[in-house]
Formats: structure tokens, C-alpha cells, sequence
């Protein structure tokens, strides 16, 4: 399932639904805390990918956020359950990267498969409301304000270093099953778990109607 996010241990970008490498060629090398061995390298991105990322992102929300929230929530629950398919495996990263025992990591990504479900639900409810125009003056019963939800568009996520997974995923879900598109810029220490969890979005159906642009900086 992951094969494709990385080339000798050079971890790539997602852009458009397609993992490709940076312009720029740079890499950030990441070692493990607990043993000093590299784990692998990630990608930084050069000013002309960053914009290009944008661009696209702005594109998809649109048809993104004509999908019938039904739906969302459909891939959502997908996504879920392909973490907790890949709990093991997930988890050996977390202690690799960012040196958290094995508890600790196998009860992060089960916990993240639990927020993108009650997000998923949570979502359904997303609604407008009706109020009724006699409660401004100069105005009666028989006229009506219709209140909806719009999406904001797209959404900037920037995670932290110390839960990868599911502090990227406590952005990515929610933004997502509101209709927004969303860039994810994730912590440098803790960015291949996060890509792992990218995967999984892409993987659950998301590249068809949608692609998660995955930024990382801090290259010049």
C-alpha cells in the first residue's frame, strides 16, 4: 500500500493525487531519536511547487465541495478503516520516528481511526437553519431566513511533532468533511507517519474525486 510514497528510502509529495518528487532536489534527513539510525529522507518543496500546490488545491475544493456530505463521510469512514488495517505497521513507524513505545503508538493510530469516525458522523449533521423573519422589526411571520454552512476553501494544516498521525488527522478530517480542501504542512520530526497517514487519505477513494496536496518546507 505505501510502495509509492518513497524511492530508497526518499520520501515524496503527494500533489494531485499523485506522489511525485520536489523541483528543488532537497532533502531533510530524519534519524531516529532512539537509535540514530535514518530513518528515511522527505522532500522540500521549492517556492514554484508551493504555488502549484495551491493552485490545484484551490481547483479541487470546488468539485470537492459538490460532493453530498453523505459521501464525505462514506470516505471518511473508509479512511478509518484502512488505519486501523495498518495499526501495526503504522505504530513501528511512530517508534522509529519520533521514539514513542509501542503502547503509546498503537493507541495513537487507533485513536485517530476513532476521531476521522466521529467526525464522519459529527459531519452529517452540518446543516443551515430556518429563522423566522418576526424577530427583526418591520418584518412578520409570513417571510423566512434560510442560514446555511459554506466551506471556507482551502485550509493550511500545520501539525506538531509530538502525535504526527492523529494531529494531522484532527485538521485533515474535520476540514475535509466540512468541503474544504486541505494542504498539509507536517512537523519535520514526525513527517514520514504523517505522509504514511496522507496515504491512507488517498488511498480511500479521495484521488478520484480529490487530491491532498502535502506540503513540506523548511528547505531554502
Amino acid at each position: 500500500m505505501f510502495k509509492k510514497i518513497a524511492a530508497n528510502k526518499i520520501y515524496k509529495n503527494l500533489f494531485d493525487g499523485s506522489w511525485i518528487d520536489s523541483s528543488s532536489r532537497k532533502t531533510i534527513k530524519i534519524y531516529s531519536p532512539s537509535t540514530d539510525e535514518l530513518v528515511g529522507e522527505v522532500q522540500g518543496c521549492s517556492k514554484e511547487d508551493v504555488d502549484k500546490i495551491f493552485v490545484n488545491s484551490k481547483q479541487n475544493q470546488k468539485i470537492w465541495s459538490e460532493m453530498p456530505i453523505n459521501e464525505r463521510a462514506s470516505i471518511l469512514h473508509k479512511t478509518a478503516s484502512l488505519l486501523e488495517a495498518n495499526v501495526d505497521y503504522l505504530a513501528e513507524i511512530l517508534q522509529k520516528e519520533i521514539a514513542k513505545d509501542s503502547d503509546s503508538a498503537i493507541s495513537e493510530v487507533k485513536r485517530t481511526a476513532d476521531f476521522i469516525r466521529f467526525t464522519a458522523d459529527e459531519g452529517k449533521h452540518l446543516g443551515g437553519e430556518t429563522i423566522s423573519a418576526d424577530s427583526f422589526p418591520g418584518f412578520g411571520k409570513n417571510k423566512f431566513s434560510l442560514v446555511t454552512r459554506v466551506p471556507l476553501g482551502v485550509v493550511l494544516a500545520i501539525s506538531p511533532f509530538n502525535y504526527p498521525i492523529n494531529l494531522s488527522a484532527s485538521k485533515i478530517a474535520p476540514a475535509l468533511m466540512a468541503g474544504n480542501s486541505v494542504v498539509l504542512k507536517p512537523p519535520t520530526q514526525g513527517s514520514i507517519s504523517a505522509l504514511h497517514l496522507v496515504e491512507i487519505f488517498n488511498s480511500a477513494d479521495f484521488q478520484k474525486e480529490y487530491s491532498i496536496p502535502l506540503l513540506e518546507v523548511g528547505l531554502k
